[in-house]
């Protein structure tokens, strides 16, 4: 795909300190990639697969602080097109258990467990189709998470909108070729 870009990035946080940073595991751009160091030898991005909308990265090694959550953002031509959030968790077995969160991306049902040591791929997958039509806008209240209004496939979608915001929340769909993205409640 032309103008794709792909970052795979890891927050650091330190509840102690209460600091809060982002490293950037691995950057596909124009047909190249860079890594960060530690991640050198051990991130494998799947090329290949990026025609069948696979954009997951595979972890080789796993170590304890490979612990964290994992960010996968996919941008073309200046678009944001979508983004899933990982987590890998350290249990009591010192195993990393792997939770996926992201609503355009197919994942497993539940948690992963890889060991370390081991390998263990963090998945961002999307529907070919969904890359081709691009455009997806939600409109969520940041208290409660209720959706204001979605939408998606090239029309309005009304019916999967809270109830409370039927015929109050309306979106501007002429002005989406401008890059404008307004609601009117």
């Amino acid at each position: 795909m032309e103008g794709l870009k792909v970052e795979w990035r890891k927050t650091n946080s330190d509840s102690e300190t209460h600091s809060y940073s982002e490293t950037v595991v691995h950057l596909y751009q124009d047909d190249a990639e860079v890594q960060q160091q530690d991640y050198h030898e051990r991130a494998h991005f799947f090329t290949d697969q990026i025609q069948h909308g696979n954009f997951s990265l595979r972890l080789d090694n796993l170590r304890a602080e490979d612990e964290g959550e994992y960010i996968c953002k996919v941008h073309s031509q200046e678009d944001h097109l979508f983004s899933t959030k990982i987590i890998l968790k350290m249990d009591d077995c010192r195993s990393l258990l792997l939770h996926v969160s992201g609503l355009t991306v197919h994942s497993p049902s539940g948690p992963a467990i890889v060991r370390l040591g081991s390998s263990g791929v963090l998945p961002c997958y999307v529907d070919r189709r969904l890359l081709e039509q691009r455009r997806r806008v939600e409109w969520r209240r940041t208290d409660s998470e209720a959706l204001v209004h979605l939408y998606q496939h090239g029309e309005s979608r009304p019916e999967v909108q809270q109830q409370d915001y039927h015929d109050r929340a309306h979106f501007f769909t002429d002005q989406i070729q401008g890059h404008k993205v307004n609601i009117r409640n």
